[in-house]
């Protein structure tokens, strides 16, 4: 029998109860709130140290229950930070970062300006853009609460690059002594193994104490859909795709994720231009996403996902078809053979197995042979540094949540100045030139953009009100206005 929790038998209509896109939980009754209640999350994969050099969005979004980012963008994208206080001269090349009074961590200790600066050091070893704006400056500590960042030519997107998901405020000394140091957030972590994660309220927040008294995150059993997991009382709400279900409402997190097809340089013939085009014109990427990702793939328009542009951007002029792949493929190879080609793909992940072995059948079709070479994802990686492979399938996220960092992997070291420029410019040119390094990216044809994955959050239909959540997925930095009472 599943296990009930009194948070999953509570729920009740009519509260209404929107677990929000992008930056909170809304409780939306009129009743006054009050203190109290538990919620349980289920999750497919339980968060990652935060040890760890990469971390999936799943766990960067239980992070920040317990952590809290530099800078987050509000509902008008303009970035803001409840922790920190900014100064910027009018060149835009120096930048005081002040610590606001009252944080603190949940063992009672005082944040400092060390703490910024390790906290900065250890974000640009996760986060590329970072990496590229912090290479260019000088840190240095001024006092107990103020870190100073300069910079030698002005950097007027820096505070946009602050917003990344992989900066979050870690005390320096105690980092090391444990998988989750405390933090700064409004929960603190309880009890943690590898199946669940128990999280109770942090009494001394500086936005104050959250309503609720405690937040479970538990992993999902390997059997269990998460709406066969909220029915059975064993969770309130989870992620993970439902199929449609009658009752259920599937919330799809922003694609940050991106499957594409590099094409290196170890057969002389993939420098051709028009062999490169010809395989991404036979690839069918739609029947692909319907047969293998009906619910977590979309097809990609570009390397960056619309949702993260005011604007759309350069679209990939590469759509299947065969014909076209074709004539491609004769001009290109000019009455000569074509060899057979090695498509390698990561050991770790068999969805991209199944996509492997679909773009073998669709090369095929066009008369090119393909033969499959499963690797580790290191190996991969160090391929892909050199270029000497054939075909290369491979994924890559981004863990800022800025457009820029969605770009930087794909560029070649002729493309940096301009992207070094696109740095350096306002908001309103900086999509303008992210534009024209996409287009150059998609013409070149050495990275074909396949598909963004899609991430979904499941949850009752009746703790959702349509007219006003847009679609996305729920962030639970600040949960503290989900009150006891709706629970």
């Amino acid at each position: 029998m599943a296990e009930r929790h009194p948070g999953a038998r509570t729920m009740k209509s009519p509260y209404k109860i929107i677990l929000a896109v992008s930056v909170m939980i809304l409780s939306l009754a009129a009743s006054p709130p009050r203190y109290g209640g538990s919620l349980v999350l289920g999750t497919t994969e339980m968060p990652q140290p935060i040890q760890e050099k990469t971390a999936s969005l799943e766990s960067l979004q239980l992070y920040s229950l317990v952590y809290e980012n530099f800078f987050t963008k509000n509902e008008n994208s303009v970035p803001v930070s409840s922790i920190l206080e900014v100064q910027v001269n009018q060149a835009k090349t120096r930048y005081i970062l002040k610590l606001r009074e009252n944080i603190t961590y949940h063992d009672g200790t005082i944040p400092t300006a060390e703490d910024l600066f390790y906290s900065l050091e250890r974000a640009e070893k996760i986060d590329p853009l970072l990496r590229l704006y912090l290479d260019d400056q000088g840190l240095m500590v001024l006092d107990e609460d103020r870190l100073e960042i300069s910079f030698k030519s002005p950097a007027p997107g820096f505070i946009e690059a602050l917003c990344s998901k992989a900066l979050i405020l870690l005390p320096e000394k105690k980092y090391h002594s444990r998988p989750f140091p405390p933090g700064t957030g409004p929960f603190i972590i309880q009890h943690q193994d590898t199946k669940q994660l128990h999280l109770i309220a942090f009494p001394k927040h500086h936005k104050g104490r959250p309503y609720l008294d405690s937040i479970t995150i538990r992993k999902l059993p390997e059997k269990l859909s998460p709406a066969s997991a909220i029915k059975a009382g064993y969770v309130n709400a989870s992620w993970g795709n439902t199929p449609k279900t009658s009752g259920f409402v599937n919330l799809a997190q922003p694609a940050w994720s991106l499957v594409y097809l590099a094409m290196g340089s170890k057969t002389p013939i993939m420098d051709n231009i028009y062999i490169r085009r010809a395989l991404a014109c036979a690839i069918d990427i739609q029947t692909l996403l319907r047969v293998f990702l009906p619910a977590n793939g979309r097809p990609a328009t570009g390397f960056i996902p619309p949702s993260a542009l005011k604007k759309s951007l350069s679209i990939s002029d590469f759509y299947y078809d065969p014909q076209t792949a074709q004539d491609y493929l004769s001009r290109g190879a000019q009455g000569q053979s074509i060899p057979l080609l090695e498509l390698v793909y990561p050991r770790s992940s068999p969805d991209l197995k199944q996509v492997a072995e679909r773009i073998q059948v669709d090369l095929l079709q066009i008369g090119l042979r393909v033969k499959l070479q499963e690797l580790p994802q290191p190996e991969i990686k160090k391929m892909l540094s050199t270029g000497q492979f054939d075909l290369a399938l491979n994924k890559t996220t981004c863990i800022s949540g800025n457009p820029e960092a969605m770009i930087l992997p794909f560029l070649d070291t002729s493309a940096k100045p301009a992207f070094m420029q696109m740095l350096k410019a306002e908001d309103y040119k900086r999509e303008d030139i992210l534009a024209m390094l996409e287009k150059e990216l998609l013409q070149k044809a050495r990275f074909i953009p396949l598909y963004h994955t899609v991430s979904w959050f499941t949850l009752p239909a009746d703790l959702y009100n349509a007219s006003i959540a847009p679609p996305g997925i729920l962030e639970l930095d600040n949960c503290w206005y989900l009150s006891g009472d709706k629970l």
